[in-house]
């Protein structure tokens, strides 16, 4: 279990998936930030410091493709 409470943030547009995620990993010892849009996960990846990111690729706003892709342009190593 994670001591520190390592940051997970979680891009879910399935409720029911995202709970579950969210509670295992919380379970685990993990910070969880979840958002269901795409959009909003570039901007908390951004000012959150999260360790890692779940991304889902069906996303409603814009593809997880492209999320991920913003994303490694500002923060290169984050997993």
């Amino acid at each position: 279990m994670p001591e520190d409470g390592r940051g997970i943030l979680l891009v879910e547009d399935d409720p029911a998936l995202a709970l579950g995620l969210s509670d295992s990993l919380r379970f685990e010892g993990y910070r969880v930030v979840h958002t269901a849009k795409g959009q909003k996960a570039i901007e908390l990846a951004a000012t959150e410091g999260v360790d890692c990111v779940i991304l889902d690729l069906m996303l409603p706003d814009i593809n997880g493709y492209q999320v991920c892709e913003t994303i490694r342009r500002s923060d290169p190593i984050l997993p």
